[in-house]
């Protein structure tokens, strides 16, 4: 049977060499592919992917000419694996990323030789354009795409608004400001590059001089725009503090994500959208050092992550919400040693991601959340250089 994709594909899924590998089933360990386009070069600098209509679009090139990263396409097979568009004309690369699927479009950014911009893509040449409101506005340097109700939401920059938050259907008449003049850092005028979507509400950083950088978000049905709860509250040396949110996952109608503030470092937090139901989950390296907390991917009522508690190295953690139900899933490579796991994806129940047990170098594991069905899937390159 042709491989075809869908919405739970797992993404990032590449060997060393940086070329696309295809997880047509789950189950088969045997169809565990790497695809090519139809004159067999291998598909390699893959970036970000999203599924379409059992099409995955994704940046990346073939091995003919590894360095023209532009927007491909692939139904898992050799004759359908195409270039959509050379948008950064000749051997330039375009380098698309934030790849967002609505519908039968997939919303991107890209550089055509004249700057980073948003673009929008049917998957067709023709049908691969630069996204424009009402006033033929193009947008620069877009940044964390995310989708509530088929709309999407993103950042731009400009030079008059400084940091903006925009949302669009598509269409010129419904692409509009939503709030000018945030910004993702003290240090800097450029928004956040990170929003997450939970519901009808979208989350983000912003700073702001009274507040410091702290956790925001946007109602989209009300429209409005404001702080959920400054965690980090006091000054530092005549700074405003700021507990620095990211990470963000959403699971359910709950936002996890990384913060942290005077008490604690960088660990685990939800969020309800409200300041009371806006708590930390659990303090996994007591004291001040970061737990170095990353990759949180969300399965079923779990959350998936990696993190360091100073006595096992980087390992794959979960958590239900709660503190009993925060734990360590498996120590991987046994002893204060790291397995360093990371590109965690979610293919349906099954968690995949990549991991260095200390005898056979980064290899693709899975998990089912249990020490005992969390094992290493297939030897993709014999050897401990993998």
């Amino acid at each position: 049977m042709e491989p075809t994709w869908n919405t739970r594909t797992p993404k990032r899924i590449k060997n060393q060499d940086n070329r696309l590998i295809a997880l047509t089933q789950a189950s088969q360990v045997s169809n565990v592919i790497q695809l090519v386009d139809n004159d067999d070069n291998s598909i390699v600098n893959t970036g970000e992917h999203t599924a379409v209509n059992g099409s995955l679009f994704f940046s990346g090139a073939n091995s003919e000419n590894p360095n023209d990263t532009e927007l491909w396409k692939s139904d898992g097979t050799p004759e359908g694996t195409v270039r959509v568009k050379d948008i950064n004309p000749g051997s330039n690369a375009s380098n698309p990323s934030h790849l967002t699927a609505i519908g039968s479009t997939v919303y991107f950014a890209a550089n055509d030789g004249n700057g980073n911009k948003l673009w929008k893509s049917d998957g067709t040449d023709s049908g691969t354009v630069v996204a424009e409101d009402d006033n033929s506005r193009t947008f620069a340097d877009p940044k964390g795409f995310a989708v509530i109700d088929s709309t999407l939401y993103f950042t731009t920059y400009d030079e008059d608004n400084l940091g903006e938050l925009w949302k669009t259907d598509g269409s010129s008449s419904g692409t509009a400001l939503i709030k000018a003049g945030i910004a993702g850092s003290p240090n800097s005028p450029r928004p956040t590059n990170e929003l997450k979507a939970v519901g009808s509400e979208l989350y983000f950083a912003n700073y702001t001089d009274e507040l410091g950088l702290e956790l925001w978000k946007h109602d989209s049905e009300s429209g409005n725009t404001g702080i959920v709860k400054d965690i980090a509250p006091g000054e530092s040396y005549g700074i405003k503090n700021g507990s620095y949110p990211g990470r963000f996952t959403a699971n359910g109608s709950t936002l996890y994500f990384v913060a942290e503030n005077s008490t604690y470092a960088g660990e685990l937090w939800k969020s309800d959208g409200t300041e009371a139901g806006t708590i930390l989950v659990k303090d996994i390296r007591p004291g001040s050092a970061h737990s170095n907390m990353s990759n949180l991917t969300s399965i079923g009522s779990d959350i998936y992550f990696t993190a360091d508690d100073g006595l096992k190295g980087t390992e794959l953690w979960k958590s239900d919400g709660t503190e009993a139900g925060t734990i360590l899933v498996k120590d991987i490579r046994p002893g204060s040693l790291s397995s360093s796991p990371n590109s965690l994806a979610a293919f349906g129940s099954t968690l995949y991601f990549r991991a260095n047990d200390g005898s056979n170098g980064f290899e693709l594991w899975t998990s089912d959340g249990t020490p005992k069905d969390t094992n290493l899937l297939k030897y993709i390159r014999l050897g401990s250089s993998s």
